[in-house]
């Protein structure tokens, strides 16, 4: 019996097949990409997959967008590793591949985005242009790339992974806002982990914080993860820790308000000087409670008046307080001892002021080198106050692409400043770190707080010296 063939009529009709877009482009290339570049794509991914070409002008008046704007578009598409221009030596013209976005993320090394085609033992030149049908040639080969290094490797994985956590955030706060984010918004979420160091997790309990109160700004969200940074949060159980303590702390500003029959709202201006009682002055609730009870009777009474009852028992101990010794009504001890083998201790007012002192010197320090220096050096002055400049344009809050690119350029400027500055001192005979502060403890820079907001090693010499100092000061 004769064999049977099958055969399907074929159409060339583009509107009558679909287009297969791999989920990768849309959940980690499509969001952040500009709208009219997508566009380009997925016109383009259209035609591969019907194995045509279309003619550039013809692209553009489909597209509705200049020809430029294409070529554009294409060179962004390659730059992401989502396609390869393929040069092709007999026609003159490029060619558009589209690359697996799967292996191309996860696959391993990243392939040359441009190649050119040519025939066996043919000397071929890749071209410059940057036109897709008619390009020039070029007048070099194209130079191999150089092989990344392990550190070049190890930093480009530690990026992808911290974009892939930044993803998964811009999705927690669209499923819980029940909408789109913007590429506006997505930069100011980026901008605030990338730049300003909030780490992903603070940010993703930012997220649940504010969106439980049904509040789902970025810039609400923002300034809530960067407040936590600035009190010293790089996890999610000192976020906690955080938002407990002002917890008791707004239950304690409600005590004290009752027990003084307020009904107005408490201010920031009630809140710091209540501060004061329990964070300087280290008073606890009931001995500010019974502050609050001398007022009883007395028409006048306000806080200023129990401030001005707390202060007076903190000028009679001096500010000191010991480990032994008399037992007040308040349970803390702040009269002195006759036992001279005590050991001392201060209070955090007496020794915040003494790390202010020392900072004093520090400064008065540095401005008598700034001062020598500038006498010597006459382009040190003007050094010192473009850096200083620089130093208060670079912590501005602006999440604008604009200023993002502004604060990259301030602080090229300021290595450049710098690098001058140390050469200066060094052709003038100083040491290069002669303009540095010097601290007493470089750790903390004397204020007795590490940068992830715990207490000092340095704070145990610190409190026997505030201890000499306070007594000397005063006699």
């Amino acid at each position: 019996m004769a064999k049977i063939s099958f055969r399907k009529e074929e159409t060339r009709n583009p509107l009558l097949f679909s287009t297969s877009v791999e989920n990768m482009f849309i959940s980690e290339y499509l969001p952040m990409a500009p709208g009219n570049y997508v566009k380009v794509y997925l016109f383009g991914l259209m035609n591969a997959e019907l194995g045509g070409s279309v003619d550039m002008n013809v692209s553009s008046n489909v597209l509705n967008l200049p020809l430029e704007e294409i070529e554009k578009a294409w060179a962004y598409w390659e730059d992401k590793g989502a396609i390869r221009q393929v040069y092709d030596v007999e026609s003159h013209s490029y060619r558009i591949e589209f690359l697996s976005l799967l292996e191309e993320l996860y696959g391993g090394a990243r392939r040359d985005t441009k190649r050119v085609e040519s025939k066996p033992h043919e000397n071929v030149v890749p071209a410059q242009d940057t036109s897709m049908d008619s390009r020039r040639m070029p007048t070099a080969p194209e130079v191999p790339k150089r092989a990344k290094t392990k550190e070049e490797i190890e930093e480009e994985e530690l990026a992808r992974l911290e974009e892939m956590e930044i993803r998964a955030l811009f999705t927690s706060l669209e499923e819980a806002r029940g909408s789109s984010l913007s590429s506006t918004e997505m930069d100011k979420i980026r901008d605030t982990i990338r730049i300003y160091e909030v780490t992903p997790d603070v940010y993703a309990y930012a997220i649940k914080h504010c969106t439980e109160m049904e509040k789902f700004d970025v810039k609400y969200i923002n300034k809530v993860a960067l407040r936590w940074k600035e009190a010293g949060c790089e996890d999610i159980m000192q976020v906690k820790e955080l938002l407990d303590k002002e917890s008791k702390r707004y239950s304690q500003y409600q005590r004290i308000f009752k027990e003084m029959r307020y009904t107005r709202p408490i201010t920031d201006a009630d809140k710091e000087m209540m501060d004061t009682w329990f964070d300087t002055w280290e008073f606890k609730l009931k001995d500010v409670l019974e502050a609050c009870n001398e007022t009883a009777g007395l028409r006048s009474a306000d806080l200023r008046y129990v401030n001005k009852v707390l202060e007076n028992k903190m000028k009679e101990a001096g500010g000191i307080k010991m480990k032994t010794g008399y037992r007040g009504n308040s349970g803390d001890s702040y009269q002195r001892t006759s036992n001279s083998e005590a050991k001392h201790n201060v209070s955090k007012k007496v020794l915040g002021a003494y790390y202010e002192f020392i900072r004093s010197e520090s400064e008065l320090e540095y401005e008598e080198c700034v001062e020598k220096a500038k006498k010597s050096i006459p382009e040190m002055g003007d050094i010192l106050a473009q850096e200083k400049q620089l130093d208060q344009a670079i912590v501005t809050f602006d999440f604008s692409s604009e200023g993002k690119k502004r604060r990259e350029r301030q602080k090229e400027q300021k290595k450049e400043l710098q690098e001058r500055k140390r050469q200066l001192l060094l052709q003038n005979g100083y040491p290069e770190d002669y303009l540095e502060r010097k601290y007493r403890c470089k750790r903390c820079k004397d204020t007795g707080i590490t940068d992830d907001g715990q207490y000092c090693t340095c704070t145990k010499k610190r409190v026997e010296e505030a201890y000499r100092w306070n007594l000397k000061r005063s006699k």
